[in-house]
């Protein structure tokens, strides 16, 4: 597993409307309107903005296989070390 890396949650889609995953309202505590995952791009945040972070429960066993499900479907920006990076990650999650 690598630390430290997330994809953003945004309530709308990238403007260039590539790799994004359409997710609704509720489907977890912290998503309140129906939203898009930004597969384009992996994010790595530093160790002192994670320390600061506040902890939420992890996405359900569902979320992460349907994230996995559009990373197999191919992705056209994401270059595809970052693919395996989020794969794994959520991968660890399915224990």
């Amino acid at each position: 597993m690598a630390e430290g890396y997330f994809i953003w949650i945004n309530t709308n889609a990238a403007p260039h409307g590539l790799d994004q995953l359409e997710i609704s309202a509720g489907c977890h505590e912290l998503i309140k309107h129906d939203s898009h995952i930004d597969l384009s791009r992996l994010v790595k945040h530093p160790d002192w903005e994670l320390d600061s972070a506040k902890e939420f429960p992890c996405i359900s066993v569902a979320m992460c296989k349907e994230i996995i499900a559009r990373i197999d479907d191919g992705l056209d920006l994401l270059p595809p070390r970052h693919a395996e990076i989020i794969k794994a990650n959520l991968n660890s999650l399915l224990g």
